[in-house]
């Protein structure tokens, strides 16, 4: 079983029997929760998605990119608590997700 949660700082996540967390407080730009609610809501959607299948980091990027331009923030889920974070945030965190491995070996 598996699970993430936002908190404080950062998003932690589950793996199995295993926690981690995902550190974001170094991420100056990262100022609202609503930053991070989105960002939790994208790793989950990435999580659970095949869409992310055999893609690199930037194309990711882009893929987000073009479906915030198409259908706002609810194009990871319907809500008003989100926040706009910048495409460098997104990518940072990302970045330091240790799963983002697994999902884009699938």
């Amino acid at each position: 079983s598996s699970g993430i949660n936002a908190e404080y700082g950062g998003i932690t996540y589950s793996v199995g029997e295993e926690f981690h967390k995902l550190e974001l407080s170094a991420l100056e730009q990262l100022i609202e929760t609503g930053q991070v609610r989105f960002i939790l809501e994208l790793l989950k959607k990435l999580s659970s998605s095949d869409s992310s299948s055999n893609k690199g980091l930037r194309d990711m990027l882009t893929g987000i990119d073009e479906d915030i331009t198409k259908h706002g923030l609810s194009c990871v889920k319907e809500s008003d608590w989100f926040c706009k974070p910048r495409l460098f945030e997104i990518g940072a965190a990302l970045n330091r997700f240790r799963e983002l491995r697994r999902i884009l070996r699938r």
